[in-house]
């Protein structure tokens, strides 16, 4: 599966790079059957300003152990 590139906020590249992160999630399967930890992962792939906003969503989860193992 080829990498998915960084998003920084190029409103032009942001339907491509939803793209990219379904199929990568859901060929990722069971690893990501919760919809939380597929919005944690995709929260990896956020750099510049889009990371600055979603920032303190990864802080709530890792406080809140949002996350869950599957």
């Amino acid at each position: 599966m080829p990498l998915i590139k960084q998003f920084n906020k190029t409103k032009s590249k942001l339907k491509g790079f939803l793209a990219q992160i379904q199929i990568k999630v859901q060929s990722e399967g069971l690893k990501l059957l919760i919809p939380i930890n597929a919005v944690a992962y995709t929260g990896l792939f956020l750099i510049e300003e889009p990371l600055k906003w979603f920032k303190p969503y990864f802080l709530e989860f890792q406080t809140n152990r949002l996350m869950t193992t599957n």
